[in-house]
């Protein structure tokens, strides 16, 4: 979703100069919300006897820290840096680095996605994050229907086919990267993270390692930010029987973990409900951050109340985050898919003062347009 987080910072920036002040429209669409909750859910979160129903299956996720949230949102949002990850120097990067002591990049050239995998000595850990939305052929994966999928699993469970396919372009790659780690660690947990795009792909690759029991004795963890609905109501049942320490995070009124919609104006005509999977941890100020119920596929008084008036700029700031840093770099999104053209294969990277410059401008209006965080 990067994309139009980059679109919607330019218009703004073209539009309203260095400053910005809300206009009449958004005041007014405020106002309106209330009166909108019933289109609210026709467009994006309805039916609520779906999206809000009771969860049929007992809830055995375990509730991470806060400070487990926050230290692996680091690993999320240094995905999108297209330099830097070969010796771990891209800003994010080096809030965890120090706990690093080999790293492995894996990307997929047809699909354009990524993978990282950290090995931490100190941590006893494997961590696997996933990039998020980068391209063209990213965008296309994002708006693919609903499919169904082969596994031992229950064959109800279906899934979104664009997320699937940009799971499956790294899962093999990974599961042997995972494999030899594990071989010379033997104990050790595995951390699966992802934003966005690389969220649905940490849920789908968690999903497909368990479904498949590639490492049986496995600990694992999994933290998604910003994480579209991925499948149906049985693959959320699926999710919430596993006993793992998990947190699905939203920020604000973050529009994306209500892509795509339930249903079509109410009607399903996708093939089957898009449902969220709890515990959906909700950032909505400083003190505003709360676990949400967990007997209810998705709690109408968390991120769900913001609706009809979500917003695509708080898809890019997540606690003390901020994806607007990544513009400190702008020829990378002249990357074309099936690398047809790739900037950070032929060219180098703006000097470091160029991109901090740039970085911390695009961070700064983003920053300002979105609620303050308390």
């Amino acid at each position: 979703m990067i994309f139009k987080l980059y679109l919607v910072t330019v218009i703004v920036l073209a539009v309203f100069g260095e400053q910005y002040t809300p206009g009449s429209n958004e005041y007014l669409l405020q106002t309106l919300s209330p009166l909108l909750n019933p289109l609210n859910g026709l467009l994006f979160d309805g039916p609520s006897s779906a999206s809000n129903a009771r969860t049929t299956t007992r809830n055995r996720n375990k509730l991470p820290t806060l400070e487990q949230m926050q230290y692996y949102n680091y690993y999320a949002a240094s995905m999108y840096y297209g330099y830097g990850h070969a010796n771990l120097t891209c800003d994010y990067c080096l809030k965890f680095k120090k706990n690093v002591v080999h790293h492995r990049v894996i990307p997929n050239n047809m699909h354009n996605t990524l993978a990282l995998i950290t090995l931490s000595k100190n941590r006893k850990e494997i961590v696997v994050a996933f990039r998020g939305t980068w391209n063209v052929w990213n965008v296309i994966l994002d708006v693919l229907l609903i499919n169904g999928r082969e596994g031992n699993s229950p064959k109800q469970i279906k899934v979104h086919q664009g997320f699937y396919i940009a799971a499956m372009s790294l899962y093999d790659d990974v599961v042997r990267a995972v494999a030899e780690y594990l071989r010379k660690n033997p104990g050790f947990k595995v951390v699966i993270v992802g934003h966005s795009l690389g969220g649905a792909m940490a849920r789908l690759i968690y999903f497909f390692l368990e479904d498949c029991k590639q490492f049986p004795e496995v600990t694992y963890e999994l933290y998604t930010y910003g994480e579209p609905r991925v499948g149906n109501r049985y693959f959320a049942d699926f999710m919430n029987s596993r006993s793992i320490t998990t947190a699905r995070v939203v920020a604000r009124a973050d529009l994306v973990p209500h892509f795509p919609p339930t249903s079509i104006v109410g009607l399903n005509i996708l093939g089957d409900y898009y449902i969220q999977p709890q515990t959906e941890f909700w950032i909505n100020g400083e003190k505003g951050q709360k676990f949400c119920c967990q007997t209810v596929y998705e709690d109408p008084e968390c991120g769900m109340s913001m609706g009809p008036a979500y917003s695509v700029l708080d898809h890019g700031v997540y606690f003390d985050t901020n994806l607007g840093s990544i513009l400190g770099q702008p020829l990378l999104f002249a990357h074309l898919p099936l690398n047809l053209l790739n900037p950070v294969d032929v060219l180098p990277p703006l000097p470091k003062p160029i991109e901090n410059l740039i970085g911390g401008l695009a961070s700064g209006v983003v920053g300002a347009l979105v609620p303050a965080l308390g």
